[in-house]
């Protein structure tokens, strides 16, 4: 029975680690989303001040106009909201590894040793 408890524990551990690792790339695309910004807005600078014209041009445009929408898409949201996620989210993750290993430290006492009597 406790084999089938910890096995569930572990597939809803494996959830949590995934929503944590997500809330921690949202929480850290929006830190560093105006160095994003700024780092477009140079490429932008230096394909304009180099007076090249042609398919490659417009390719690199398009490409650092779909960066800087995800970018600006990101500027937008609260960056409060986005940290008190990403710590409920780990905090969650936490409890639940405290708990498995708990669990499996118990299933390990209840054990008979090996080498017998």
């Amino acid at each position: 029975m406790t084999d089938v408890v910890l096995k569930a524990l572990e597939r809803d551990h494996k959830r949590l680690e995934r929503i944590a690792k997500s809330a921690k790339a949202e929480a850290d695309a929006c830190i560093h989303a105006g160095s994003e910004l700024l780092a477009i807005y140079e490429e932008l600078r230096s394909l304009v001040a180099s007076k090249e014209t042609g398919r490659s041009i417009l390719d690199k445009l398009e490409s650092l106009k779909v960066r800087s929408d995800a970018a600006k898409k990101v500027v937008g949201k609260s960056l409060i909201a986005l940290l008190d996620k990403q710590s409920k989210a780990e905090a969650e993750r936490d409890q639940l590894t405290e708990a498995i290993g708990m669990m499996k430290w118990r299933n390990e006492m209840r054990l008979p040793a090996n080498g017998g009597d």
